[in-house]
């Protein structure tokens, strides 16, 4: 993505670019474009920041298909952008990384596929601090109430329509701001 007379685009440019196109509920090849764009991004000598990864998985979740190819590729790329982060010693994930996932791994993968998948984001959303009631109230939305039992390591006694990230170590959701958004 080329600038006028010589100016190029920073990774802001880039990040507006693909919030745009997660928001395009009309476009059929976002995965394409996001793939473009990312080697643009490394070409260019940018380096991918968070709002880079997140709209890169905003736009898996976004990607609306009945065609198998295409929901495996929107898991796909969203893996790899979920281990992108975890590899980075730069970025660091957020609520929003984990809330996009588990919304892609809902809408694309497979029952088996989607809790295992869910499984390795929970736990590293945990081992970052990042659980937050969103993360949360998503994950009882999706899972079916013996897995999430089982991811939360809780028992049958616990109610789940009243559980709350209080109710759970407290090191889960060390990380998140609870005065902000999530409170």
């Amino acid at each position: 993505m080329n600038g006028f007379d010589g100016v190029t685009a920073d990774i802001g440019v880039y990040n507006s670019v693909l919030r745009a196109i997660a928001n395009d509920v009309d476009m059929s090849d976002k995965l394409d474009c996001i793939g473009s764009l990312l080697m643009d991004i490394t070409s260019g000598g940018l380096q991918p920041d968070l709002n880079t990864f997140n709209n890169m998985l905003r736009c898996c979740a976004t990607t609306r298909s009945n065609d198998t190819t295409v929901k495996r590729n929107a898991l796909k790329v969203a893996s790899e952008t979920l281990l992108s982060i975890k590899n980075s010693h730069r970025v660091q994930p957020d609520p929003y990384t984990f809330n996009f996932f588990i919304k892609i791994c809902d809408r694309h993968a497979e029952d088996k596929e989607k809790l295992k998948l869910i499984q390795i984001a929970f736990k590293f959303c945990t081992e970052v601090g990042q659980l937050s009631p969103p993360v949360l109230s998503l994950m009882k939305n999706t899972l079916a109430p013996k897995d999430l039992r089982r991811i939360l390591q809780i028992g049958d006694d616990v109610n789940l329509r009243s559980l709350k990230i209080e109710n759970l170590p407290s090191q889960w959701s060390s990380a998140v701001k609870r005065k902000c958004i999530f409170s």
